[in-house]
């Protein structure tokens, strides 16, 4: 997806209409650190969702 420079990952979550999930503890990553949603995306950054998990 091509974004402009200053792009947060809140825009991005707003973009793909995505609220309702982050209100599920979704979290969000850019190039594999967890990150805000007001963290500015940068040239080539890898923006990935997280669902939380569980185990047993």
């Amino acid at each position: 997806m091509a974004v402009v420079e200053g792009t947060t990952v809140n825009d991005i979550i707003g973009r793909l209409q995505l609220d309702s999930w982050m209100g599920n503890r979704l979290k969000t990553a850019i190039d594999g650190r967890i990150v805000g949603r007001e963290e500015t995306l940068h040239d080539g950054a890898e923006l990935a969702f997280l669902p939380p998990v569980s185990g047993g």
